[in-house]
């Protein structure tokens, strides 16, 4: 096709963000250079092309594709229709000449699929940047490239009056093209939407591309988000002379991420916090406790022998019976008290502004007399009993876990005690916090008396079974008291910063271990867990470089695992701490996902590679439909932002094949094996591989 005389003499423009729009453009584009090979292909085009073509950097089209390009240019045709080879699919060719008169520059290429012919598919091309009051001598191409945009898009000049909008944004603002061409933005919306929009355009017409977002009201009275682009349009002498918009719909990719969020501060079955958000709504109610200088109560209410009911009745009853509990706690509560279920059969309770510990008593015994009435649930009548622990701020303790453990031991207490009742926590309850004292004076003497040691757990392909790496554990083995737990001495070490110590010494045991297992399988990964007050530290990068350094460690085969919590605390320094770790190669993967309090926003603001599925979803995911959804909602989410996934805590066939059936690819459990001695897991998965 040969271009009108004004544009083809025209200056040589410099290039405007046209890879934007060619990634818009829902129909194969591509971009050639003057010896027809490819600089740039949207997605449709990558396919029809092949996977060779994935890392372009300038490849040649296919043979016979060139040749039928080339033959046109000749003949100045506008089209060609060439036969694929490897699909036999015979596709039309449009062809757009930019630059100048013999130095034609770019080509943007638009594939035609079979339709074409019958006039049902449109062939758009992507334009150069010229001067607007040039347009007419291009407003086919320009106009259709517009058009051809999914999103709601407009071409607007220099004094903001409209030039060109697509069908998208007619739709949207709920006004004809014929109502807007030529007229002034200003003329659309009121103040405020101006004042939002106005630093976009300045930018845009500084020449500067810019990207936000807001939410939209469509004339239907619907709310959309939308992420808008805005690109610079130059003259031939590079002067922006206008921009124009590209509009992406956000809108289900926001909604994605609040019931991600949702799901993991609130409980699917009830509604009501978890856990997680209970922690800080407790550490809330202390610090107005402090302004006020009022005593508030912590009651953990433990449904009496649930599991009964499941057994008996079955699972859907039982999730039937958690459903109704809470409203039964709610009549027995104050409207301003706080309740949240922490686990399968227990909840917490907040009485902020009490008189004196007699208040919380009163509470326990309503809540205890409420649950003990019958409920009906599903043609049977149920009888539950509970148990009830108490704990007082701050006559008990200050520190919202304390508090938690103090209501917990209260509670145990109750139960011991014969059950459907209350207990108060008192000092005979602190067998635990002196097994705790003991736990923290052993621990430091633990490393240099080398009672620590590293465990692997295999990382297995679900499909295959195969083992494709390893997560490095932390064991203890306490001269005295044997193996203690990691949920039992981790924290603590969290606590009095002997974590770090601790950790330093995990990351060169693996990293020594990983050296030696690389030389026999060079694509073995190993993952290693990251402290909160690691991450914290300012020379943990430093101090993981060296450790890579000193035993010649691949960094692309080692994978640093956070908690989902952690990324929440001082996010500036994590974020560049994570920044100098993945520019050595290294991968990030977010460790319990679903138990924490994250966001979308958190997950792209750490460039995170991986997210693990915490083993309590994974453990009840067969028959519970609460954390079936979980799990089915966190894999969608991962392949929405590209992620991988590892599923934790697989232990049996069934949760396998239905992780599987899920298209969940990676996964560790007992299933596959226990974690292990680093002799034991060589022998059983590396020598054998």
């Amino acid at each position: 096709m040969t271009k009108p005389q004004s544009a083809l003499d025209a200056p040589a423009a410099p290039a405007i963000d046209w890879l934007l729009v060619c990634d818009q453009i829902s129909r194969p584009a591509m971009a050639l250079d003057s010896s027809l090979r490819v600089l740039h292909a949207n997605k449709p085009a990558l396919e029809l092309l092949g996977e060779d073509y994935v890392s372009l950097g300038g490849a040649p089209l296919p043979t016979p594709v060139a040749r039928a390009i080339g033959e046109a240019r000749a003949a100045n045709s506008e089209y060609c229709d060439v036969t694929w080879a490897d699909s036999r699919r015979e596709v039309r060719l449009r062809l757009t000449l930019h630059g100048r008169q013999g130095d034609p520059g770019l080509f943007v290429v638009a594939f035609d699929a079979d339709r074409a012919r019958a006039g049902r598919d449109r062939v758009v091309v992507a334009e150069p940047s010229l001067p607007l009051d040039r347009l007419a001598h291009v407003k086919p191409e320009l106009h259709a490239l517009i058009d051809s945009i999914p999103g709601p898009s407009m071409l607007v000049d220099r004094d903001l009056r409209f030039r060109w909008v697509n069908g998208r944004y007619e739709q949207w603002i709920g006004r004809p093209s014929a109502d807007l061409i030529g007229r002034r933005l200003e003329e659309f919306f009121d103040e405020s939407q101006v004042r939002e929009r106005r630093p976009y355009w300045v930018c845009a017409l500084s020449g500067v591309p810019v990207t936000g977002e807001r939410t939209v009201m469509l004339p239907n009275g619907a709310r959309r988000a939308l992420r808008v682009h805005y690109v610079p349009v130059y003259d031939g002498f590079g002067h922006a002379v206008g921009f124009y918009t590209v509009g992406n719909d956000i809108q289900d990719l926001r909604e994605s991420e609040q019931r991600t969020s949702f799901l993991s501060s609130h409980d699917t079955l009830t509604g009501l916090p978890n856990r997680v958000l209970f922690r800080q709504m407790l550490s809330q109610a202390i610090g107005n406790g402090r302004r006020s200088r009022c005593m508030l109560a912590l009651l953990l209410v433990d449904l009496d022998h649930f599991k009964d009911v499941n057994e008996t009745l079955g699972h859907g009853v039982g999730d039937e019976l958690i459903r109704l509990v809470p409203l039964r706690m709610h009549d027995a509560l104050r409207a301003t008290d706080y309740l949240a279920r922490i686990s399968g059969d227990e909840f917490m309770v907040i009485l902020e502004g009490i008189a004196d510990a007699g208040s919380a008593e009163v509470a326990a015994r309503k809540l205890i007399e409420a649950l003990g009435r019958p409920f009906e649930v599903r043609g049977h009548r149920v009888y539950v009993t509970a148990s009830v622990g108490i704990c007082l701020w701050p006559e008990q303790g200050d520190d919202p876990e304390e508090l938690l453990k103090r209501a917990d031991a209260a509670m145990h207490r109750a139960k011991q005690s014969g059950r459907n009742t209350f207990c108060r926590f008192t000092p005979s309850m602190l067998e635990a916090s002196t097994r705790r004292r003991r736990l923290d004076t052993g621990l430091r003497l633990a490393l240099e008396r080398n009672e620590l040691t590293v465990h692997y757990q295999p990382i297995v392909s679900l499909g295959s079974r195969a083992v494709v790496g390893a997560e490095a554990l932390l064991r203890w083995n306490h001269p005295e008291s044997g193996w203690i737990a990691p949920a039992e001495f981790v924290p603590l070490a969290e606590e009095t910063g002997f974590i770090r110590d601790i950790g330093a010494w995990v990351l060169d045991v693996a990293c020594r271990q990983l050296s030696r297992w690389l030389e026999r399988r060079p694509d073995f990964n190993l993952a290693v867990n990251l402290s909160l007050q690691q991450l914290r530290h300012d020379q943990l990068a430093q101090l993981v470089r060296q450790r890579l350094e000193d035993h010649g460690c691949d960094p692309r085969r080692l994978t640093l695992e956070l908690t989902e919590t952690s990324l929440l605390y001082d996010t500036d320094r994590a974020k560049r701490t994570l920044t100098e770790l993945r520019a050595m190669g290294l991968r990030v993967a977010v460790d319990d996902f679903g138990t924490g309090f994250s966001s979308l926003s958190h997950l792209q603001c750490f460039a995170v590679d991986t997210v693990k599925i915490d083993r309590s979803f994974v453990a009840d995911m067969i028959g519970d439909r609460a954390n079936h959804a979980i799990v089915t909602a966190v894999l969608a989410l991962a392949r929405a932002l590209g992620l991988d996934v590892v599923a934790e805590g697989i232990e049996s066939e069934a949760q396998h094949a239905e992780l599987v059936g899920l298209g969940c690819t990676t996964g560790q459990g007992f299933l596959f094996g226990r974690p292990v001695p680093a002799d034991e897991f060589e022998t059983r998965f590396i020598q054998h591989i």
